[in-house]
């Protein structure tokens, strides 16, 4: 019976020493994994710092230019998942209208080359931007507006196009925000945009004011000349957010990737 009596003491200490020894390494490894999950968050939270960083004064200018331009002539193509797929000759037109920006200056639509075209698409679309020079077609659909000639690389109007040149949208875009991602060299700008249906009083007094692109419903109606500022102030909490991608290109200049809308 001693025997028994020591025996049963015996498997109660060792169970008890088991359990002490169970709740230590529970506790332990409890805790590592505790520390591990706040260093794991604090990691986290420092990259998520790293990512986000200021933009300046300038970089808001410099992209709110080329979403304007980009918005003007091609909004209709919206949303844009990657504009490396669109077609070679949308972007012509729009390298085309870009560059005779400069050209009116100088007296006249002479003196297009490709090397100005191809600046005129790396300022919006970057130096890596996948850019044919070739023939442009006119928007219109009746025939060749400026033709190519690869041995002297420069463009030459063709014909006699009796209409204007392409047409552009009217809006301004609002900056809200904007962020940039180390890992990715990307920013990525938020804006808040004003479109409007007024063309210079030759479609009647009314003019209506839209969210960004969206043209099914009119957000302000004026019978006045109202400035694009007025109408924000008044409809900027009805304003989706449209988000612009702009990812570093081999020369360290910024294209536009891709256009996305609420």
């Amino acid at each position: 019976m001693k025997n028994k009596g020591l025996v049963v003491v015996i498997i109660v200490l060792l169970l008890g020493l088991c359990g002490s020894v169970g709740y230590i390494v529970y506790d332990k490894v409890m805790v590592k994994d505790s520390v591990v999950s706040v260093e794991e968050k604090e990691k986290n939270e420092e990259k998520e710092k790293v990512s986000v960083k200021e933009l300046t004064e300038k970089d808001v200018s410099t992209f709110i230019q080329k979403i304007d331009f980009f918005n003007t002539f091609f909004s209709n193509h919206y949303p844009i998942e990657d504009v490396s797929k669109l077609s070679n000759q949308d972007v012509l037109l729009l390298g085309e209208v870009y560059a005779e920006r400069g050209l009116y200056t100088q007296g006249g639509v002479t003196g297009l080359t490709g090397d100005m075209l191809r600046e005129s698409v790396i300022s919006i679309f970057g130096a890596d931007y996948p850019l044919k020079l070739e023939d442009i077609n006119c928007f219109m659909g009746d025939g060749v507006l400026y033709q190519y000639n690869s041995q002297n690389n420069e463009f030459h109007m063709v014909g006699n196009h009796g209409h204007d040149g392409i047409g552009g949208g009217r809006n301004k875009a609002y900056f809200q925000d904007g962020t940039y991602n180390p890992e990715t060299d990307t920013y990525e700008i938020h804006v808040k945009v004003v479109s409007s249906s007024g063309c210079g009083g030759t479609c009647g007094p009314r003019v209506d004011f839209y969210d960004a692109f969206h043209f099914d419903k009119s957000i302000y109606d004026t019978q006045e000349d109202t400035d694009y500022d007025v109408v924000y102030k008044e409809v900027s909490d009805k304003l989706s957010i449209v988000t612009y991608q702009f990812i570093k290109n081999s020369d360290g200049g910024y294209g536009l990737k891709s256009v996305t809308m609420e």
